[in-house]
């Protein structure tokens, strides 16, 4: 089943903005997803870093991996079964916005709201992210052969982004909304950059509505270019968020520039 549909002229995609992960106009749209009965909603944000801790030194312990393998070899898994079911899909309360994420209870600032997954990740030949530069695509395991669109991935998964550092970025699949433990990529902008002279205004109206933000969950160890390794990226609420209040986040400007190129339009062939 179809959790989205491709991103057009007036919906958000969910992607991060530059450097912390930003991402009327394009907001995703995903079809409505109420909440699954399922584990309980018990989860914070200093047990996922526990967990991860924990299944990283056992792949340590096992495996003759190294770390910085294993670190990224975690940031592409999907955790199964998580005690985190505090966000739905639905309609946005944005004019023309399609679907959004909601809170499902209070959520007090600075707690844990769901986990950005990562579908794909992308390391790029240069800092520039140009159009004309190198990239490879490593597929996460769980993404069948069949669903390994690389056309796709650099287009409309892109709409899904969150940079890990200036060379490597992680992308969401927009279809995989199911799990709500790993929800935070359909949260939508409360603002849009429709043109450059609205740049300060969008910023204000953006940081204003913004109720979360995307944050990395990293080792002190850094990798081979010597960027700090991450673990998996989260979504964390910076202000009360009311149960049925819609989850905001800002995708800064970087992302409205490539959105206005139509970089994110997947080809209908």
């Amino acid at each position: 089943t179809s959790c989205a549909s491709p991103a057009g002229p007036n919906g958000n995609n969910g992607s991060a903005g530059p450097e912390e992960g930003a991402a009327g106009g394009l907001h995703r749209t995903v079809s409505k997803q109420q909440a699954p009965p399922g584990p309980p909603d018990l989860m914070t944000l200093q047990e996922v870093a526990l967990h991860l801790a924990a299944a990283r030194a056992k792949y340590q312990q096992n495996t003759d991996l190294p770390d910085e393998a294993v670190c990224r070899l975690m940031l592409m898994t999907r955790m199964a079964g998580l005690p985190l079911n505090r966000c739905r899909v639905d309609k946005s309360s944005l004019p023309g916005a399609g679907n959004g994420l909601f809170a499902t209870r209070l959520i007090n600032a600075g707690e844990l709201i769901s986990l950005y997954p990562t579908d794909a990740l992308l390391v790029w030949e240069d800092a520039s992210h140009s159009v004309e530069s190198n990239i490879q695509i490593f597929f996460s395991k769980h993404i069948p052969p069949a669903d390994r669109n690389v056309a796709r991935t650099v287009t409309e998964w892109r709409g899904y982004e969150v940079p890990c550092n200036e060379l490597v970025s992680i992308v969401g699949d927009p279809q995989l909304c199911h799990d709500l433990a790993y929800a935070a990529h359909l949260a939508n902008d409360g603002a849009i950059c429709s043109a450059p002279e609205g740049r300060e205004e969008y910023e204000r109206e953006s940081a204003a509505r913004a109720n979360a933000e995307f944050i990395p969950l990293e080792v002190e160890e850094v990798d081979t270019n010597g960027f700090p390794m991450v673990l998996h990226f989260a979504a964390r609420a910076t202000k009360p968020i009311q149960p049925h209040q819609e989850i905001l986040v800002t995708y800064g400007v970087g992302y409205w520039e490539l959105n206005a190129a139509g970089l994110f339009n997947f080809p209908a062939s």
